[in-house]
């Protein structure tokens, strides 16, 4: 009886949703997976400026099984608020400075409930005004996304852009993006 369920199972398109389901649910209640994880993890020299871990939820799921894609750019934005700290260190929306001009996701794999994902950012491009982010979205180690934001540094008093002052310059160039990684995110 056993058999004949499971090969009808595997029979079903979606019993491979489910069975990952299943599997990645086990990864959620297991407290030791994230360290181990993390323990797997090779530094490779690109640290970026910032790492946001994100657990998705139930509610991004869309009906074919995986994260919908609506929901990555809600992510990437997540993962950059330090980066607004550092133009708006009080987070008061009324005085935030910053209006994103363009931004661009690549869907690369799918991803799915049940496994964390790390959204990892760093600084693409420092203008006068303005300046880029280049941003990739990993889920079990896997890259599955990335992205670019431009941010335009704006006085909303004069409606006009404004110089990116020389200490926040500063904390944004520390963090660029290696050479080797610019070139390869190119395509």
């Amino acid at each position: 009886m056993k058999k004949k369920m499971m090969k009808a199972f595997d029979r079903n398109p979606r019993s491979k949703v489910f069975c990952l389901w299943i599997r990645n649910w086990s990864r959620v209640v297991d407290p030791g997976h994230r360290k181990r994880n993390r323990d797997k993890k090779q530094n490779k020299g690109e640290n970026p400026m910032y790492a946001t871990v994100i657990q998705p939820r139930m509610s991004e799921t869309n009906g074919t099984g995986h994260i919908s894609n609506t929901t990555l750019p809600v992510w990437f934005e997540a993962a950059r608020e330090p980066v607004y700290r550092l133009f708006n260190p009080s987070g008061d929306m009324r005085t935030f400075p910053l209006i994103i001009v363009n931004m661009n996701v690549d869907f690369l794999r799918q991803i799915y409930f049940g496994w964390e994902v790390e959204v990892r950012i760093w600084v693409k491009r420092i203008g006068n005004s303005s300046f880029t982010l280049y941003e990739e979205l990993y889920q079990e180690e896997q890259l599955c996304a990335k992205g670019s934001a431009t941010y335009v540094y704006f006085d909303y008093e004069n409606q006009k852009s404004q110089p990116i002052s020389p200490e926040v310059r500063q904390k944004l160039e520390v963090h660029r993006l290696p050479t080797i990684m610019e070139e390869s995110s190119h395509g």
